[in-house]
């Protein structure tokens, strides 16, 4: 199951091509929901979310202001993030 916020926000970033980018020649990072995600204490939070292409890596983050932390998705929201970084790059 995928929340529809996160599948709206994302589809939003699609939409106006906003919030991907290649941070260098083995990074590509995607990210959304700025100014859109409050955690459960009420805090501001946006996913950030990293592909590593030498290595195969997936990193899935929530940022906030003064911390990263893990984004705590769910198999089926990572699965649903890895098909459309995948078609974006």
């Amino acid at each position: 199951m995928i929340r529809d916020d996160i599948r709206n926000e994302i589809q939003h970033c699609i939409i106006y091509n906003r919030g991907f980018k290649y941070l260098d020649k083995n990074t590509f990072v995607f990210e959304f929901g700025d100014g859109k995600f409050v955690d459960e204490d009420n805090e501001p939070c946006f996913y950030h979310i990293e592909y590593h292409l030498d290595t195969n890596e997936w990193v899935f983050q929530k940022w906030y202001e003064d911390e990263i932390c893990d984004a705590k998705l769910t198999s089926d929201e990572e699965q649903y993030i890895i098909a459309v970084v995948k078609e974006l790059m």
